[in-house]
């Protein structure tokens, strides 16, 4: 490919290609073969990864009965549309793209890409804000009017976060901005050039409610729960010192619980602004009016760094989530090798003891030597067992709903 050949040039002959590419675009200088054959075969290797990933994480929810609670079901929410956007966003459409060192399809397969790139990612982005909503109801609202999730309502929330995020997608349907090229152009997004009032209208919805609502929200609810953590970090701690009333209500170990999922759910979330965060001031700098600091370079790097948004969510669980990696060791013994073990808690230690250490009553013919009411002078296990009452208190705060 000649070092002089501009878009303008290389789209020349196809006339409805022109429709959908930025004015900025004619006069750049098409990239060397060299990088399209790169975001090629990274976006392949990525869209791999993702999609089996999810699968994997799809698979183990919806096969293994205990971890299909209404909460995790948030989780399957979000490993779906993950794997929705590795899929259709990663591998093949891009890939072939880029091999092709150019978009080979129609307008309307590149309306239906950037569509689905703001679906999908949007999705997930609001499936992460209400899983910080639940974990923020559980952990911060204990202790008032709180109604705990069932699936009618989660199936409900999962429908919102659908319906909220199709509707600033699909603005270009009814008028308001449209998709164009981008890039190294073997991809589309929204037209972050055009200046006018149906675009900007576009742009903003997609930035303030599409991107920006979730993740203040987010922010919100992580934010509230570190504070309450640490406000009573002692109650915490010493859970044998709560008051019986309060303990019986709501368990400071179903909280712990919680705290722990809650965790999960602040690094999945910095993992996907940590992803999407580069494309987000990338389109942000064009709509201030910096649009001469774009190339394609500058605009391709960051799109490619958001897919990766898709692949990290399998190994948080993998790595963080001890009731995940139990079910997944039990369907496919040969990921021991790569996992943590997962430590026993000492609640199963101690009701083992109970289950080895039977009672030793004494026989008919020692009763008889003592008398009838010599039974009292026979120290019985029970009356000297080494399990305080504090240690039966622990074993109560056993959960057997796992969280993620």
């Amino acid at each position: 490919m000649s070092a002089n050949l501009t878009f303008i040039l290389l789209y020349g002959l196809q006339k409805d290609i022109l429709d959908y590419m930025a004015p900025q675009w004619h006069n750049q200088t098409v990239p060397d073969p060299l990088y399209f054959y790169f975001v090629g075969f990274y976006m392949t290797i990525i869209g791999f990864v993702g999609i089996i990933g999810n699968l994997f994480v799809i698979f183990i929810f919806c096969c293994v009965k205990p971890l299909r609670t209404p909460k995790n079901m948030l989780t399957i929410n979000l490993a779906v549309s993950d794997l929705a956007f590795s899929a259709i966003n990663g591998f093949p459409i891009k890939s072939i793209s880029s091999f092709n060192q150019r978009w080979g399809w129609s307008k309307f397969m590149c309306d239906l890409y950037g569509y689905t790139s703001g679906l999908f990612g949007f999705v997930s982005l609001t499936t992460l804000m209400m899983i910080s909503v639940e974990r923020y109801c559980s952990i911060v609202w204990f202790d008032k009017s709180y109604f705990p999730m069932n699936h009618r309502k989660i199936y409900a929330i999962i429908f919102c976060t659908w319906i909220w995020s199709s509707i600033w997608p699909l603005l270009p349907a009814f008028g308001f901005g449209r998709y164009v090229l981008e890039g190294f152009h073997t991809s589309c997004s929204f037209d972050y050039f055009s200046k006018d009032w149906s675009n900007l209208i576009f742009n903003a919805g997609l930035l303030l409610f599409g991107f920006a609502c979730p993740v203040m929200v987010t922010t919100f609810c992580y934010f509230e729960i570190v504070r309450f953590v640490r406000k009573n970090e002692k109650e915490m701690v010493n859970l044998s010192k709560v008051d019986v009333k309060k303990f019986n209500k709501c368990t400071p170990g179903y909280r712990k619980v919680d705290v722990e999922a809650a965790k999960n759910g602040v690094i999945l979330v910095a993992l996907f602004l940590f992803s999407w965060s580069p494309y987000a001031i990338i389109c942000l700098t064009s709509i201030l009016g910096f649009q001469n600091e774009l190339n394609p370079f500058v605009t391709e790097l960051p799109g490619v760094f958001a897919k990766n948004s898709a692949i990290y969510n399998p190994f948080v669980y993998m790595i963080r989530s001890r009731s995940f990696r139990e079910k997944l060791w039990q369907r496919f013994s040969f990921f021991h090798w790569c996992l943590p073990k997962t430590k026993l808690k000492r609640s199963v230690t101690l009701l083992s003891k109970i289950e080895m250490e039977p009672l030793k009553l004494p026989t008919n013919a020692e009763l008889q030597n003592y008398g009838d009411n010599s039974t009292s002078q026979f120290n019985l296990p029970i009356q000297q067992s080494s399990l305080h009452e504090s240690s039966f208190e622990e074993i109560k705060l056993v959960r057997t709903e796992p969280a993620m």
